[in-house]
């Protein structure tokens, strides 16, 4: 989880955290709905690789229905039902397209097909780490798909970008924003004042604690700089993902073919 806390002072300014950031030159979407080709024949000994059609191939009697979902953001995921009853059959999605999405993506595994064992993320290729993680889970007779907005904090770790979770940053930051800003302006004045107190003639005992005051200001504004750019920076990232969010919520509608089989068609 993304930590509200300002860095030590050990933070450097103008370091703002990777995660996410515009990857100039990304690549364009897979394209989904173009079959691949290729210039070279197939051999007559070899087995002609299998097109993502023919992975959800289904015969007369199982036909692939299309599911259309919209994507809502409100929370840190939506779940919708693909099937029901099919306590005792196999349950397959496949993305086909996100429409209204804005911003190019590419799938992860390539082919998009979502089951019990196998998530599909949908990578979005301008925003390092940011994806939609598409899982599917049972819940008694009937199959749901869960999707879940996801950005990567580091170590491994995800968090969410909903617009709860990023209204709740956006409070957090600007309070904080604030707080440092009043200790820096404070801090400054304050050396300023001592800086020109020093000027005019003082008691040896005054001007010793002039100086160790200074001395305290001086080391403390610039770790208040690098804490308050650290903060700024993080909400132009928050910024970002709000934007981003804004546009994606009940805009974009994910598009799926969902294939059910009985366990001996499954074989």
């Amino acid at each position: 989880m993304v930590s509200d806390s300002p860095p030590a002072d050990t933070a450097k300014a103008g370091n703002p955290p990777s995660w996410p950031r515009a990857l100039p030159g990304s690549p364009p979407p897979n394209p989904l709905n173009s079959p691949a080709t290729s210039s070279n024949p197939v051999e007559m000994d070899e087995e002609p690789t299998r097109s993502l059609e023919d992975l959800l191939q289904t015969d007369s009697e199982v036909k692939g229905t299309t599911k259309s979902v919209v994507l809502d953001l409100e929370s840190s995921s939506m779940r919708v039902s693909l099937a029901e009853n099919v306590e005792d059959k196999e349950v397959l999605a496949k993305v086909q397209e996100l429409t209204d999405l804005t911003t190019p993506y590419t799938l992860q595994p390539f082919d998009g097909i979502v089951s019990l064992d196998q998530p599909v993320d949908i990578l979005l290729s301008e925003y390092a780490g940011v994806k939609f993680r598409l899982s599917m889970h049972r819940r008694g007779k009937e199959v749901e798909l869960e999707v879940a907005p996801e950005i990567e904090t580091g170590d491994g770790e995800t968090s969410d970008f909903s617009k709860r979770k990023l209204d709740n940053l956006k409070r957090a930051i600007i309070k904080s924003g604030n707080a440092l800003g009043k200790q820096l302006t404070a801090a400054q004045s304050e050396a300023l004042a001592l800086q020109n107190a020093m000027k005019s003639p003082a008691a040896a005992p005054v001007r010793k604690a002039q100086k160790q005051r200074h001395k305290v200001l001086t080391a403390q504004i610039p770790v208040l700089q690098n804490q308050l750019s650290y903060v700024q920076a993080r909400g132009n990232v928050v910024q970002q993902l709000s934007l981003l969010t804004k546009r994606i919520h009940e805009k974009t509608t994910l598009n799926l073919v969902v294939q059910v089989k009985s366990a001996e068609e499954a074989q």
